[in-house]
Parts: C-alpha cells; structure tokens; sequence
C-alpha cells in the first residue's frame, strides 16, 4: 500500500507535467499565429508586415517568440521601419500582456531619409482587451547611439540618453500618445544639447480603421481635432513649452492654432554674442525683434508668446507664413 501511495505521488507531478506540456505548446502554437494575424492586421490598415521564421522557446515557464528581421512597411511602401530581431516574451497565465526586447539597430526610412538608432537597451510592453484590441502599449529606449542619412549629405551622428513613447486608448474610442526625450546630443557644435523633449497628443474623437481618406473624411466631417496638450524642450538657456489644437481641412491638410511661450532666449542671445559666435549688431537687432512679441512669464521666467497657426496650406509664425504644408495623404488619382 505504501508503495502504492509513492508511485501515485509520482505519477501527479508528471501527469501534470505532460498536461501542462500540452497547454504549453497549445499557446506556443496561438503566439505563433498572431504574428501571422498580426501582419493580417497590418495588411487591413493597408500596411505590410514581413519577418524571417518565427522560433518559439521558453518552456515550462513563458513563451518565448523570436522574430527575426521584421519590416513593417507603410501603404505609400517608402516608408519602413525595421529591427534586427524582436524576442516577445509572453507570461502563459497573462497571454493580454506582451513584452517584446528589440535587439540591435533599428531604422526608420522614408523617400528621402533614413534614422538609424543602436540602443543599449530597447524594449516594448503592450497590452491588449479582450477582443483583441491595443489598450495601451509603450516603447523605453537607453543609451542610444545613431546617425541621420539624407540624400548625399554626409551622415550627422547623435547621442540619446533615452526615448519613451506611450499610447494608450481613452473613451469612446480616443487615443492619447506621448513622446518623451533626454539628453539629444547632435554631436555637432552647431547645434545645443536638447535635455528634454515631451510632447503629449490627445485624439478625442474615434476614427476607423484603415485610416484612409474616407476614415479621415468621416473624422473631419464628425468634428475630430487632434490636442497638443503639452509641448514642452530644453535646451540650454532656453525653454519652450506649447499648447494646441488641430484638425484638417477639406483637403486633408492639417490646420489649426497652437500657442508657444520661449523662455531664456536673451540669455542664449548673450552667451553667443560673448562667445564670439555673434556680432553685438546682430544680438541688438534680434533682441528688438523678441521685443515685438508679448511678454509672458514662464515658470517664473520671462518669456515671450509666439503664436502658430496652420491654414490653407501654410504654417505661419506671428503671422509670417514659413513653409507650406501637404495634405496627409496624397490627392486621389483620376481612374
């Protein structure tokens, strides 16, 4: 009988062992097939989705998918992004919780441009309802090193301490997203250290999926705006926080108004005049200009008020129009 009871004892771990191993490859198979429905997606939303054989590790304890060289790939196919290789680490009893680590460089490319970052550390946490749709999901990059390609001119390198994107879904189908940047270090002497750059968006309104131009037509017509809740940069002496609203127009170029109060620019004005980098005409002449703005205060600094708008085409500043700009997609090609 004692002997019974032993075997019994040893038979549960490894009949629960070999059920498990079951549930195991069962899920290992799901992660599988949603980067396949992953790219399905992309595809619906008039994107591409491509990637090397996908290899599932990580028994007993998490599924673990490797996905190399994927190439996510724009519908206009100019522009793309892509990374060496994404691992996505998934907990069996949290399968709505994705972490994925991108490992090695990652490029981002248009027609005339390309990005290329080498982060220390880069990594991905996305969580997802129970319908299969993104609640939220953030982006966490260290220690990057990278350069800028465009056209023939020579490559301009830079150093990141840290990039951070945030999205997440609000109610009634709107969206919010931030951007948040440390230590941008050109590594040019023409241009300062950015220390910080935050931006934070909010999209109240829904808008369908693809987004085309009957998806953003129907979001135009239902009131859909899109709010710079907050701007904020520094660099050096100098402060930049904003604030905004945009929409677009019946062409779908974007349009609205934005409000941006610039803080420390007489003090970056008399560092280069000192520095020998600016004649003491040029900084008098520029400080008159500054003048002509209103003044504000600014974290309890001075600052002046520099107002920016975007209608019919043309983004103008204090009411000087600078440069125009393009609808956000592409006139509709006559059949």
């Amino acid at each position: 009988m004692r002997l019974k009871r032993v075997f019994v004892l040893l038979a549960i771990p490894v009949v629960a062992l070999g059920a498990w191993t079951v549930v195991w490859f069962r899920i290992a198979d799901e992660v599988k097939a949603s980067v396949d429905a992953f790219a399905a997606d992309q595809a619906t939303s008039g994107r591409s989705f491509a990637h090397g054989d996908v290899a599932v590790n990580g028994w007993p304890f998490r599924v673990e998918a490797t996905v190399p060289q994927p190439v996510l790939t724009a519908e206009n196919g100019r522009n793309t992004v892509r990374a060496d290789r994404v691992v996505v680490y998934v907990q069996p009893l949290q399968m709505r919780h994705l972490v994925a680590v991108i490992e090695g460089p990652i490029a981002f490319a248009d027609a005339t441009a390309r990005i290329e970052l080498e982060p220390e550390h880069a990594a991905s946490s996305l969580v997802f309802d129970e319908a299969g749709r993104l609640e939220r999901g953030a982006l966490d990059m260290t220690k990057i090193k990278g350069r800028m390609i465009e056209g023939d001119a020579p490559p301009a390198a830079f150093t990141m301490e840290r990039l951070q994107v945030h999205e997440r879904r609000e109610a009634e189908g709107g969206a919010r997203a931030a951007l948040e940047m440390e230590g941008l270090d050109p590594e040019a002497e023409d241009y300062p250290m950015l220390s910080r750059l935050f931006i934070d968006v909010t999209r109240p309104q829904p808008i369908d999926e693809p987004v085309d131009r009957a998806a953003l037509e129907r979001w135009r017509d239902a009131g859909g705006t899109v709010d710079l809740t907050r701007f904020e940069a520094i660099a050096g002496e100098v402060t930049v926080t904003g604030d905004g609203t945009f929409a677009v127009d019946k062409l779908l170029r974007p349009e609205g108004a934005a409000s941006f109060r610039i803080a420390g620019a007489e003090e970056l004005l008399a560092r280069l005049e000192r520095s020998g980098r600016m004649t003491p005409q040029v900084r008098t002449m520029l400080e008159q200009m500054l003048g002509l703005f209103e003044q504000v205060e600014e974290g309890g600094r001075k600052a002046v008020r520099v107002p920016v708008t975007i209608q019919a085409g043309v983004l103008t500043v204090a009411g000087l129009p600078i440069v125009p700009v393009a609808p956000l997609l592409p006139p509709e090609q006559p059949s």
